[in-house]
C-alpha cells in the first residue's frame, strides 16, 4: 500500500451503560466476533509512544498507527493513519528513529526491529464483538461504513515494570467500546468522518457516555506506570486518564 492509499481511522472510545449497549445491539447487526493478541513495540526511551506512534503486531500482521494531524476534536475523537506494508512501516520508523534501516529478503520483522533496538513493551488479549450499521444508516451519516467494537481485554504481565506483575487487580478484565469510521487520507474526508461519529452519538443516545481511554493506556496504568508518566509529561496521555490512575482506576464494567 502506498502512502497515498494509507487509510485514516477515526475512532472514539466510550464506556457504555447497559441500556446504551442494548440499544446498539438491537439496532445494529453483528458483523464479526473474534479474539486476538496484540503486542506493542518501542525503544527503551519510548520514542514512538511519546510521539503517539503505535507499532503493533497482531498475529502475522503488523500495523503502525501514526496521528493524523488536525484529526483530534474536542469530543475526544482520534484519527490515525494505518500503515500496514512492511516497507512503509520500516521507512516511517527510520525517519523517527534517525536510522537507515537495512532490510534483507527473508529476514523477519522481529529480527529487523530487534536490530534497531525495538522490543515488546505490552501484550494484550481482546475478545471483540463488532457491530456494523446498515449501508443505509451509514450513508445517512455521510460515510460508507460505521462500526462499533465492543471489547473485553485482559493483560499479559510479562512486560510489567518491577514487581507489578503480581499487583492486585492487574488481571481484571477491562471493557470498552469504540465507534470507528475508516476513511481516505484527506482532511476533508477525515472531517466528514468525525462529523459522522458525532451525529451517530446524537441519534443513538450516546452523548452521555463517558469518553474512554485506550486499552493500552489501561495496560500501562496497571503494569507500566513509569512509562505512562513519561507519556503524561509530553501530553500524550489525557489528564483525565492520569487522574483516574491516581484515584485507583476504578473499573467501568457496563459492557
Amino acid at each position: 500500500m502506498s502512502a497515498d492509499s494509507t487509510l485514516v481511522e477515526v475512532e472514539l472510545k466510550l464506556f457504555l451503560q447497559p441500556d446504551q449497549k442494548e440499544t446498539l445491539q438491537a439496532g445494529m447487526s453483528v458483523h464479526q466476533e473474534k479474539a486476538f493478541w496484540d503486542t506493542y513495540y518501542d525503544v527503551p526511551s519510548h520514542v514512538l509512544s511519546c510521539q503517539d506512534w503505535w507499532l503493533r503486531q497482531r498475529g502475522a500482521n503488523w500495523e503502525l498507527k501514526v496521528p493524523w494531524f488536525g484529526g483530534h476534536d474536542s469530543r475526544g475523537t482520534h484519527s490515525y493513519e494505518e500503515v500496514v506494508e512492511h516497507s512503509e512501516i520500516l521507512g516511517r520508523l527510520g525517519e523517527i528513529l534517525g536510522e537507515n534501516i537495512a532490510t534483507e529478503e527473508f529476514v523477519s520483522m522481529e529480527a529487523i526491529l530487534k536490530a534497531i533496538g525495538l522490543a515488546p513493551f505490552a501484550r494484550l488479549h481482546t475478545a471483540r464483538t463488532s457491530l456494523r450499521a446498515s449501508d443505509d444508516v451509514a450513508a445517512s451519516f455521510g460515510v460508507r461504513t460505521l462500526q462499533v467494537d465492543m471489547d473485553t481485554v485482559t493483560f499479559d504481565p510479562s512486560f510489567a515494570e518491577q514487581e507489578l506483575a503480581a499487583k492486585k487487580g492487574a488481571g481484571e478484565p477491562f471493557v470498552l467500546a469504540e465507534v470507528e469510521v475508516v476513511t481516505e487520507r484527506q482532511q476533508e474526508a477525515v472531517n466528514a468522518a468525525e462529523e459522522a461519529v458525532d451525529l451517530f452519538l446524537e441519534e443513538w443516545g450516546l452523548k452521555t457516555a463517558p469518553t474512554a481511554y485506550s486499552k493500552l493506556l489501561e495496560y500501562m496504568s496497571r503494569l507500566r506506570p513509569t512509562h505512562l508518566d513519561a507519556l503524561g509529561r509530553v501530553g500524550i496521555v489525557p489528564d483525565v486518564a492520569l487522574a483516574q490512575r491516581s484515584n485507583g482506576l476504578a473499573q467501568v464494567s457496563a459492557l
